[in-house]
C-alpha cells in the first residue's frame, strides 16, 4: 500500500495510507492496486509473474493478488494489523508534522560540517508516539547501514562519524 500510494499520489504520506485503507472495500483498493500503470511506459524493467514486461510495480501487485487470494477472515486481520500501525496518522497535527521532511539519515554524517540531532518526546507521550519514533530511527537506520563501506581508509563511506545514544528510549 505504501509503495503503490508513493507512485499515485502527488503528495504521498502515511496519513494518506490510512485514508486509502478506510475509503471502502479492501477488494476495490487491491484490484486498484493491480491494474494501476505505476509507471506507464514501462520504462523501468519490471517484469510481472508471467515474465513479462509489466507498468504496473511487480511487488505491488504481487501483494495485491495474493491478499485478494487469502481467506476473507486472514485478510481481514492483515488489513486490521496495518490499520492499528497507521492510527497514529490519525492526528492531525502528527500527520501534518510527518508529511514533509528537511532532514535525512545521511544529512547526519554526510554535511559540510558535523550535525546534532536532539529528538525528545513529551513524558505523556511516550508510548503513544513509541511506534512511530520506532519507525523514524528504523528508517534511518537502514539508510546509513546499507552504504557500500570499503577497507580503503582513502575512501570512508561519510564524510563524519555517528554517535547514537538512546537514553531511556522506548524501543
Amino acid at each position: 500500500l505504501m509503495l503503490h500510494t508513493l507512485y499515485i499520489e502527488d503528495q504521498p504520506t502515511l496519513k494518506r495510507c490510512r485514508e486509502r485503507l478506510r475509503e471502502g472495500p479492501i477488494q476495490n483498493l487491491l484490484a486498484e492496486m493491480i491494474l494501476t500503470k505505476h509507471n506507464p511506459t514501462a520504462g523501468k524493467g519490471w517484469i510481472d509473474a508471467k515474465d513479462e514486461p509489466t507498468p504496473t510495480h511487480p511487488e505491488v501487485a504481487g501483494t495485491a493478488r495474493s491478499l485478494l487470494g487469502m481467506a476473507e477472515e486472514t485478510r481481514s486481520g492483515i488489513v486490521a494489523h496495518v490499520e492499528q500501525a497507521l492510527r497514529l496518522f490519525g492526528d492531525p497535527r502528527l500527520a501534518d508534522n510527518t508529511a514533509t521532511t528537511d532532514v535525512t539519515a545521511s544529512d547526519l554524517m554526510d554535511r559540510k560540517r558535523p550535525v546534532s540531532l536532539y529528538l525528545t518526546l513529551p513524558g505523556g507521550e511516550v508510548d503513544r508516539l513509541q511506534p512511530m519514533l520506532r519507525l523514524v530511527l528504523s528508517q534511518w537506520l537502514r539508510e546509513l547501514l546499507n552504504r557500500e563501506v570499503t577497507t580503503d581508509p582513502t575512501r570512508p563511506p561519510y564524510k563524519h562519524r555517528l554517535l547514537l545514544l538512546l537514553d531511556e528510549f522506548p524501543l
